[in-house]
């Protein structure tokens, strides 16, 4: 019912509900209704999703070993820093 999906919208964690929604989701479906609904939270679940699917290395950045890329650059390849706001270097 429309009251249903006004809670969802409304709701500080909707991915809960619509998992309530039917046993008959997949993950993907329950997704594309995030997605839908409320846009503002589809990167959260998805991180979530592959965390649970393929595991958390796939979405923990890996650690930065400056001193390992300083080795492998010389005069013909240098070191390239791109640089994002709100990113701390």
């Amino acid at each position: 019912s429309l009251d249903t999906f006004e809670n969802i919208y409304r709701h500080k964690n909707p991915e809960m509900m619509i998992k309530d929604l039917g046993s008959g989701l997949t993950d993907m479906q329950s997704l594309i209704i995030l997605r839908i609904l409320r846009p503002d939270k589809v990167i959260p679940a998805i991180i979530n999703y592959v965390s649970s699917i393929m595991g958390q290395k796939y979405v923990e950045p890996p650690p930065y070993d400056i001193m390992q890329n300083f080795k492998d650059s010389n005069n013909s390849t240098p070191l390239i820093f791109i640089l994002s706001p709100g990113v701390n270097p």
